[in-house]
């Protein structure tokens, strides 16, 4: 006859002791018009701002530069453009607080028609109805190479009592889109292969040494950017299997640097001139480069050789790299904002 157990009799099989069990907050999900209760004066000048410009380039896989609020093309005024680093091609996105309509998807191809070079197009919205997700999805499929249309639904959440948090939901991309370029009938090569599994790395890196360093999501690049708070200028990373100080395939490099692109470039860089002394004294010796006749751009840089293909290297070399773009944004941030 099987025996009542006693309550103090009660205990865990095998005598283990009851482990307390993680208590949880509830997610929920607000309205965004509780936060941005108009879109032209309280939305769009907030998506325009660095931080969160760089929300969505993380979404998507792009690092953006804004360029411009409220742009007039025709009759219309487009909410933002963008340019997508490095390849400074234009980037248009139109944003609703409520459902999408066929009024700003119309708007969004009339600026991506009205503007030149337009690579990327975003329609934002807090729900993005199906008929206009299955034309973002048509757009992607008839569209040529090099042409990309995203719809991403924006979200505000909230665990307990925290404070609220925005949420950008890619629900339509390209096809064959992964953020890094890789397609089936294009495989990487062993280098590119090489370069994105340094940068996913060093992004992991950054993540765990909580570092406040924000680079564009990996590519297989020799280079990864980082935004520096003004348009015609971003800092960068270089990892490259070739020493182009030294001229040579026999060792790589790393390279930290100030890129300056635009037309007031030439203006940003000589006006670092004449802080040299000063800036090299926090940095350290660096390489101003003499650009190319009738060439914009500019570069101040630091760099030392490294092997690529040493992976037992990597955490020394990010270590040197975050080190460097931490002193290069506290040097040249609020240099290269002053007009």
């Amino acid at each position: 006859m099987q025996r009542r157990l006693a309550a103090r009799d009660h205990r865990p099989l095998g005598g283990l002791r009851p482990v307390s069990q993680p208590t949880f907050g509830q997610l929920m999900k607000l309205s965004p018009r509780d936060y941005w209760p108009d879109e032209a004066a309280n939305f769009t000048p907030w998506l325009a701002e660095e931080a969160n410009i760089a929300l969505l380039g993380d979404a998507i896989g792009l690092e953006l530069a804004v360029d411009g609020v409220e742009v007039t093309v025709g009759s219309f005024s487009a909410d933002i453009i963008c340019r997508s680093l490095p390849d400074e091609h234009r980037v248009v996105i139109e944003n609703q607080l409520e459902r999408t309509d066929h009024d700003h998807l119309g708007k969004l191809l009339t600026y991506a028609g009205g503007l030149d070079d337009v690579h990327t197009t975003i329609l934002l919205a807090p729900e993005i109805r199906d008929e206009h997700r299955a034309a973002i999805d048509w757009l992607n499929a008839v569209t040529i190479e090099g042409v990309h249309f995203f719809a991403v639904e924006l979200q505000v959440w909230r665990i307990g009592d925290s404070q609220p948090a925005p949420h950008f939901d890619v629900v339509a991309k390209p096809n064959d889109w992964l953020g890094a370029v890789r397609t089936a009938d294009k495989p990487l090569t062993h280098t590119q292969q090489l370069q994105l599994d340094y940068w996913t790395a060093f992004h992991d890196y950054l993540t765990e040494h909580e570092s406040t360093i924000r680079p564009q999501s990996p590519q297989p690049w020799t280079w990864t950017n980082v935004a520096i708070g003004r348009s015609g200028a971003h800092l960068a990373a270089i990892a490259s299997t070739y020493d182009a100080d030294r001229r040579s395939w026999d060792s790589g490099q790393n390279r930290v640097e100030l890129y300056l692109d635009g037309d007031d470039a030439a203006e940003v860089f000589e006006r670092l001139l004449v802080e040299q002394d000063a800036i090299e004294e926090a940095l350290g010796s660096l390489i101003w480069t003499q650009p190319a006749e009738g060439t914009k751009s500019r570069r101040v840089y630091a760099s030392r050789p490294a092997d690529l293909e040493d992976r037992d290297a990597w955490p020394e070399q990010f270590g040197w790299i975050e080190e460097r773009l931490q002193s290069f944004n506290a040097t040249f941030r609020d240099r290269v904002k002053r007009r």
